[in-house]
């Protein structure tokens, strides 16, 4: 048994990530892995201290060697806090699923493993973006940065004014790095913004295919599926494997008020012609605007792929939205979390939804959420974000807040969704506002 696999069986505290997988923000910042403490960066500026000097420091040593010692560190606490209370976690998923890239590959604390170079790129090359989700932020969007920029009102949901974020991957010394650790690299996931309309990320794709490097690695991307099939799509079908995540957050309207300005028969239609070329999955981010539509989600889903081999080809997965705090569905009424916790378990019930597929799908962990009551108190010291926490009372009045703002800006009203979600918008609206 190799090193990585004893601790995977025996030390709780282990996770394959640090010795796997780099990370980079839209920011050219570095961090232990997409989840973990943003407070705690492990690079502020890649352009500056390079992707492997980062790699094989201080910080990533201290991160490994906690863990190979059974010791929990701070940055990671949020996974902890979650396999604790009901499993789920990236750490525990990801972990749990990982096959070492060749046979004598092992985990290291110096170099992070036997290649001493990452096996798995989590790459966002920059913040270009033409949407601008509720629940992203602008570092993440240039959409919402630029939104930012023409409207200061905003400015407290940000904490800032807006600035400007290049694609570091442009960097010439950066992009020289990239080509030395490709060859190394068995999976390659790429996020945002949205790569597909990146030129940086383009390059990188036909760097791989133009040096026949592509057949070894497994693409990952994830999108908001607004950019149809052409030249960028073809080339990607050189790559080993071909997984396309679709960011789609319901099927009716909750998807284009979240997702400003999405339409989402369009994003469907595109969801269907990219099944043709790739693996796919529907990826939802589950949140207080769209959590009245999860149901339905999953129904369509099911009906749209049940002639695939839908538990490996063409899946369904969630995310949660814990920042920002307002969005969490945690806040929802006792008597709404129950009606959908009801109607999701009708669907799993005439689906026969497995429920292995329920725990890989985090359906498992909605439902674990719906039923759990919870009250926030503002000293949830130990989640994501936790500097700058919210009690219940404080969350809602930054919803409602939050939702007349964003509505005046862009045109649209919350009114316009469910009437469930329209009825604890406008209670918490006469108590708070």
């Amino acid at each position: 048994m190799k090193k990585w696999q004893h601790h995977r069986d025996n030390n709780h505290a282990f996770c394959i990530l640090p010795f796997s997988q780099s990370h980079i923000n839209t920011d050219g910042s570095c961090h232990v892995c997409c989840v973990g403490d943003w407070d705690h960066a492990l690079s502020r500026d890649i352009t500056k201290e390079g992707i492997l000097n980062i790699w094989r420091g201080d910080k990533y040593k201290k991160i490994r060697q906690q863990m190979l010692a059974g010791e929990r560190p701070a940055v990671c606490q949020g996974c902890y806090n979650l396999d604790d209370a009901a499993g789920g976690s990236d750490r525990s998923l990801l972990t749990n699923n990982f096959h070492d890239p060749h046979k004598d590959w092992d985990i290291d604390i110096e170099a992070g493993n036997t290649d001493g170079i990452p096996s798995w790129l989590d790459w966002r090359p920059g913040n270009f973006c033409n949407l601008k989700c509720r629940m992203c932020f602008p570092s993440a969007s240039s959409g919402l940065m630029d939104e930012l920029i023409d409207n200061k009102e905003l400015n407290p949901y940000y904490g800032h004014d807006g600035y400007e974020i290049g694609n570091w991957l442009d960097n010439p010394d950066r992009f020289e790095e990239f080509k030395k650790i490709i060859p190394y690299v068995n999976k390659l996931k790429i996020a945002g913004g949205e790569p597909m309309f990146m030129q940086g990320v383009i390059n990188m794709f036909r760097y791989c295919v133009d040096n026949d490097i592509a057949k070894n690695i497994n693409l990952d991307i994830t999108t908001n599926g607004t950019r149809k099939q052409g030249k960028v799509l073809k080339m990607l079908t050189e790559f080993r494997s071909l997984w396309i995540n679709f960011s789609i957050d319901g099927i009716a309207d909750s998807h284009d008020y979240i997702r400003y300005p999405s339409k989402i028969k369009e994003i469907l239609k595109h969801y269907k012609e990219y099944q043709e070329i790739a693996k796919t999955s529907i990826l939802m981010t589950v949140q207080m605007y769209n959590i009245f539509e999860i149901p339905s989600v999953i129904e369509w889903w099911y009906e749209n792929n049940k002639h695939h081999n839908f538990e490996h080809y063409h899946k369904i997965n969630f995310n949660f939205v814990i920042v920002p705090k307002d969005l969490d569905i945690r806040l929802l009424p006792a008597k709404y979390k129950k009606q959908v916790l009801d109607e999701i378990n009708q669907v799993l019930e005439r689906i026969q939804l497995s429920e292995e597929m329920q725990r890989k799908s985090r359906i498992a962990d909605i439902i674990q959420r719906l039923s759990t009551e919870h009250v926030f108190t503002g000293d949830e010291s130990k989640e994501i974000g936790s500097k700058n926490n919210l009690n219940e009372i404080q969350r809602r009045k930054q919803f409602v807040k939050r939702t007349i703002q964003f509505d005046i800006i862009r045109n649209q009203s919350i009114r316009s969704l469910d009437p469930r979600l329209v009825d604890v918008f406008e209670t918490w609206e006469k108590q708070y506002a």
